[in-house]
């Protein structure tokens, strides 16, 4: 099943679906300062992303945790803004 799938990685990587994911992950989220640092230069960032995802050296960074108290109390667990850009890159 993998091995259908190794074709997609290189879409995945590519700079074009990495700008699409950075400005998809930045709708709403400009407030945010890691969502500012990322957006004052997106489009290096992106690039910097494709390289990293090519090259198999990105890394995740560390998560966020925050409790909420809507409805009930939970704990939820943000990733950080460049991690997101690939998230988004993985579903678009």
């Amino acid at each position: 099943m993998a091995r259908s799938h190794k074709h997609l990685f290189p879409q995945v990587c590519a700079v074009d679906n990495l700008l699409a994911a950075a400005r998809s992950a930045m709708q709403g989220k400009l407030s945010g300062s890691s969502a500012a640092r990322f957006h004052a230069r997106w489009e290096t960032h992106a690039v910097q992303l494709a390289e990293e995802l090519a090259a198999g050296t990105w890394l995740p960074g560390r998560y966020t945790y925050f409790d909420i108290h809507e409805p009930k109390l939970r704990r939820v667990a943000a990733a950080p803004f460049r991690d997101r850009v690939v998230h988004h890159a993985l579903v678009e």
